[in-house]
């Protein structure tokens, strides 16, 4: 029984790279990875598939990371809300107990 691997985006890139810079045949590239030809040739589809989207967004990002620094730009802006709240409740204590006598 054949014992299926699973690789990673990055062994995949490494792999394509490989394909296009070196310039050899596609078998002797999926001999060296142990991976069938036909399986190459499925990521490098699926790559081409998906380079307007990466090349067509927001200074060349992919989409989700343009909505990744969106999310955490607008936590960002809460988090300095509730941090003025905060400093303003401390300053109001700090009047209230200088007024109280206790500091």
């Amino acid at each position: 029984m054949s014992e299926q691997r699973h690789f990673t985006g990055e062994q995949k890139t490494i792999i394509l790279r490989e394909y296009w810079k070196e310039k050899q045949s596609i078998s002797k590239i999926a001999e060296r990875y142990k991976v069938s030809p036909q399986l190459i040739y499925k990521w490098e589809k699926l790559l081409f598939e998906a380079a307007p989207e990466v090349l067509s967004s927001k200074a060349g990002r992919p989409k989700d990371l343009t909505k990744q620094q969106k999310k955490i730009d607008e936590l960002s802006a809460i988090v300095q809300k509730k941090d003025s709240i905060i400093a303003h409740i401390v300053n109001d204590n700090l009047t209230l107990k200088k007024n109280l006598g206790e500091i």
